[in-house]
Parts: C-alpha cells; sequence; structure tokens
C-alpha cells in the first residue's frame, strides 16, 4: 500500500501552482484532492482547476494545462502510481470569439520553442501584393509546424491515431492523393464516392451487430456523427411522442459533442454524476430522465478514463420508458469488437442489446484512416429519413444531403475503404486475415 498521505503531500510541494505558457487572463492552479482505488489499482486524482477570463477559439488553455500538468506530475509518480486528471471550472467556461488580430496576439504569447519571434511566428492580415516561391512557402510552413505537437512520438492524446507503419502511410497517401479534389458532395456525379461510403457504412454496421433493416451515415468526425444522432432522437420524440422542449441525458464522462449537438438542436444538457470506476451512475441517470427526455447516452468507451459504461444497464432503462438510446463507440468501435475476438471478455455494448437505438464509431481512430471518417448507424433505416435535409426552391436545382457541411472533403471517404482493420476486400484485413 502506497502512503497516500506523504505522496499527496509531496506533490502539493512540488507544483502549488502552474502557469499555462502566457496566455493574458488565464489562471491556472491545480491540486491533489484525493485518492482512489479502483479494479485494485492505486490511482492519484488530480483536480486542476481554472478561471478563464479570456480564450482562443482554438481551445488552446485547456489543451495546454493537460499537457503541462501530466508532464510536471511524471517526475514525482512513483512506480505504480497512475495520475487521473480532471479539470473543473468555478464558472462555465465559453470560449469568446475574438477578431483574428487579437487571436494573433494571443497566440504569439505562447512561445515558440525559445520564444523567439522569426518571421514564420507572424501573422498574415491581408493577401501579400506578390506571392512567395514554393520554396519560401513550404519553409515558412514547416517552420511553424515545428512549433506543433511531434504527434509521431506520441502522448497527442485524443487528436492522432498513427499506425506507427511507413507500409500502411503509403496506402493512405495514395488514397488520399487520387482523391485530392473531389467533392463528396455529390455521389451521383462521384458515384465511386458513394460506392466507398456505402461500403464503409456497411462495414462498420456488421462490426456492430446491426440487425437487418438497419440504416447509417457516413460523417466527417464522431461529432458530427453525435449531432445528426440528437437531431435523429429530437425529430423522433416530437413526431412519435409530442416531445416540444426537450432534453438529452448522459454522464459527465461523456464526450463534449452531446452537449455540444444539444446546443445547437435547443435541447437542454443533463449532464449527471459518475459512480464508482469512473463509469456513468445509472441511478443518476434514471433519476434525470422525465417525460421530455428524447436521447439517453452511454460511452464505450469513454475519452477521460478508458472505461466502458453500464451499456446494457442504461439501454434497458431507456427502453423501458420509451426513449432512445446512444451508445457512443467513437473511440471504442474499432477496439471492443477486436479485443472480443481475441477471447477478452467485453460486456456486450453494440446492437445485440435490445435498447441500443443508435451509435457512433469513428473510421478515423482506431480504423486508422485519414480525417474525417466516422459513421453513425440507426437500428432502424426508416430513421434516416429525419436526417435527410432536401429543398427544392433553389434555382440552381433540388438540394439534398444528410450530413451537416455541404461540399466535403473526399478523401475520408477514399482512405476508409483503402486502411480500415476488418473490412471485407481492405488492404488491412482482420486479425488472421480473414
Amino acid at each position: 500500500m502506497l502512503n497516500w498521505t506523504r505522496r499527496v503531500l509531496a506533490l502539493r510541494r512540488a507544483h502549488p501552482a502552474l502557469r499555462v505558457g502566457r496566455i493574458e487572463g488565464v489562471h491556472v492552479e491545480h491540486d491533489v484532492l484525493s485518492f482512489d482505488r479502483v479494479n485494485e489499482a492505486e490511482r492519484l486524482r488530480v483536480v486542476i482547476n481554472f478561471a478563464a477570463t479570456a480564450s482562443t477559439c482554438s481551445g488552446l488553455p485547456l489543451t495546454s494545462l493537460l499537457s503541462s500538468a501530466r508532464e510536471a506530475h511524471e517526475g514525482v509518480l512513483e512506480p505504480g502510481e497512475v495520475a487521473i486528471f480532471e479539470v473543473r471550472s468555478s464558472a462555465q467556461y465559453r470560449p469568446e470569439w475574438r477578431p483574428i488580430a487579437e487571436e494573433a496576439t494571443m497566440m504569439d504569447e505562447v512561445p515558440i520553442d525559445d520564444g523567439a519571434a522569426t518571421e514564420s511566428a507572424q501573422w498574415t492580415f491581408a493577401l501579400p501584393e506578390r506571392g512567395l516561391s514554393s520554396a519560401s512557402l513550404f519553409a515558412r510552413m514547416y517552420e511553424r509546424k515545428d512549433a506543433d505537437a511531434k504527434w509521431q512520438d506520441g502522448r497527442v492524446f485524443s487528436l492522432i491515431y498513427p499506425t506507427g507503419r511507413p507500409d500502411v502511410d503509403g496506402v493512405l497517401l495514395e488514397a488520399n492523393i487520387a482523391y485530392l479534389y473531389e467533392n463528396a458532395l455529390n455521389p451521383m456525379r462521384f458515384p465511386s464516392l458513394g460506392m466507398m461510403q456505402f461500403e464503409v457504412v456497411a462495414m462498420v454496421s456488421s462490426m456492430l451487430h446491426a440487425p437487418s433493416g438497419s440504416g447509417g451515415g457516413f460523417t466527417a468526425g464522431g461529432t458530427e456523427s453525435i449531432l445528426l444522432s440528437v437531431l435523429v432522437a429530437r425529430e423522433r420524440a416530437r413526431a412519435e411522442r409530442g416531445v416540444v422542449k426537450g432534453n438529452i441525458v448522459f454522464a459527465r464522462s461523456a464526450h463534449p459533442a452531446f452537449a455540444k449537438a444539444a446546443y445547437f438542436t435547443g435541447l437542454e444538457a443533463r449532464s449527471t454524476a459518475l459512480a464508482d470506476g469512473f463509469v456513468a451512475d445509472v441511478e443518476s441517470i434514471r433519476d434525470a430522465i422525465d417525460e421530455n427526455t428524447v436521447l439517453v447516452v452511454g460511452s464505450a468507451y469513454g475519452f477521460p478514463h478508458g472505461v466502458v459504461d453500464p451499456i446494457e444497464e442504461l439501454s434497458d432503462l431507456a427502453m423501458s420508458r420509451g426513449i432512445a438510446f446512444h451508445s457512443d463507440a467513437c473511440i471504442g468501435g474499432f477496439v471492443l469488437p477486436f479485443m472480443e475476438r481475441l477471447g477478452v471478455h467485453v460486456h456486450a455494448f453494440d446492437f445485440r442489446l435490445a435498447g441500443v437505438t443508435q451509435m457512433s464509431c469513428d473510421v478515423h481512430k482506431y480504423g486508422y484512416t485519414t480525417k474525417g471518417a466516422s459513421v453513425v448507424v440507426y437500428r432502424e433505416s426508416e430513421w434516416m429519413n429525419h436526417q435527410m435535409f432536401g429543398y427544392d426552391q433553389w434555382p440552381a436545382g433540388f438540394y439534398w444531403t444528410g450530413s451537416v457541411a455541404g461540399a466535403r472533403a473526399a478523401r475520408g471517404e477514399s482512405g476508409a475503404p483503402a486502411a480500415a482493420p476488418g473490412s471485407a476486400g481492405s488492404w488491412l484485413t482482420e486479425p488472421g486475415g480473414r
């Protein structure tokens, strides 16, 4: 048993406060508030409290403070200790839109390497009178890129999911170049894209045990998949139950995209407490549900702690109340099925559970394709009608789309069937080459 009292005191002495870069108006402090015994493992809980009076549109302060906090604690954690980081705010944190000049000023306050100003660090606010040569352009681009996170070294949480294999990268590169200019908005003009989208949706649906008669769509990422799922849940509740002012219920560990989707669709977002083990607390969710709830959410698995919520209990609860249930497998969709096939016990999280009505699964995470590529799947294909948008009053013709964006890069579609594990006929196949 580790001497937690000693460790807490040591950490507090070593790191009493933390400043993030030199971003004006953002003050961050962190403290070790508690420790937990989870699954027989000792875990240190580090709660980061912050008060932000200024922020950037890019969300830089939050990303920076998490990375800095992790690095700060690595030097003092002893073998066997695992730090769990949690962010809390004393007030609602809402980024403020800023004019580009002000945004640039704040960004420039974050040092690049040694903080010395270079030509590449200067922002351009108008089209130059004379363009750069390609050599100068790429020199400036790569100099700026030197300040970016070195994802090849790992440790870029939730942003990059590379295989680390040059052969896979080569396949992705060729697929992306082949569709560099195509527009995924119109699969009738580019039928190869339509075929690939259909195949990827079918592959993911099969992997998630979607039943016959299911339907789904290809999206640009997990947030779009979640946004469309919430939209469909809202429209279904309105059409089938007469819900006018609805809400969605999710544990606080659920991806913020659900809160964002609620904001965009005019729904109330109800965030609930976590149970032991950092999973969703079923009773807290039960208490938050009412007759206006249009969607209940569970994570399989969640970003913050890497654990799977009690999907079976949550989906049964939603089904008993006639409410849609979203199992979010954006990160776990290409992990949990293969763990199961390797003999690891995985609790049911997909359409094998009768209460699961919709799911999201990102192909551009552990499907190893380039961004953006995600899939949203519904138990019944007719629900897709709530996701589709058609407009016939435009002089240029009928406009019909099932995504949030109009024009879309085709590279995600072209990369998905070329590199997605578990897809029949793809370059990477299931373990054993099946």
